[in-house]
């Protein structure tokens, strides 16, 4: 299928490799995204999925890394390997929000300028969640809402932002979709504002 449409998901063999990187501090952020998807784990290497896109195949690599203090120094080695980062954060989570900003663009940004990253909030079903509106009530905080997912894609220059929930599975293919789509795209493009199906072109990247 062409790239946007949807693709050809199995776990068989494909002749071209990708690695995608999740760089998050928070495992379950990453972990509950993949919930939803065949698994091939061990501690690192989390899942294959082999995608058709424009008629070829290509087999996703998709890992975790470790987000301790402990494996600051070891964890940008698999860096330059990658082909797209995925960034992801709870959107019931705000301290995982402010994390992206403060944290892993500026090591994304140091280790691997040229690889492109996609921001992915997480655990959207919890954000009608009468339970979690009350803890993050209790914490004098809110649930981060789409506008800013979108805002702050913009601003540090993911290729988009996408959402999604592994327990409803919404908008959990079009990660994937759109992961394989950025590292097939030439590092001039637009930004895309994409949940679910839906997609706003909204700046340009210099």
């Amino acid at each position: 299928s062409m790239p946007g449409s949807g693709g050809d998901y199995s776990c068989t063999k494909s002749p071209t490799m990708m690695q995608i990187l999740f760089p998050v501090k928070c495992l379950v952020n990453c972990k509950a995204l993949l919930s939803g998807w065949p698994e091939k784990n061990n501690c690192c290497f989390l899942t294959l999925v082999s995608v058709t896109v424009g008629g070829k195949q290509y087999l996703l690599g998709l890992y975790d890394t470790a987000g301790q203090e402990d494996y600051d120094r070891l964890r940008p080695l698999s860096y330059p390997m990658t082909d797209v980062f995925l960034i992801c954060f709870s959107v019931v989570n705000p301290a995982s929000f402010q994390n992206v900003k403060e944290e892993w663009v500026p090591e994304l940004k140091e280790y691997a300028p040229n690889v492109p990253f996609l921001l992915v909030g997480t655990q959207i079903d919890l954000r009608d969640d009468p339970k979690t509106l009350a803890r993050l009530n209790d914490m004098k905080e809110k649930p981060v809402s789409v506008e800013q997912g979108q805002k702050l894609a913009k601003e540090i220059g993911a290729y988009c932002y996408v959402e999604c929930s592994a327990l409803t599975q919404k908008g959990l293919k079009t990660v994937f979709d759109e992961a394989i789509i950025a590292i097939l795209t030439p590092k001039k493009h637009t930004v895309k504002k994409r949940i679910g199906s839906r997609c706003i072109n909204c700046c340009l990247i210099t």
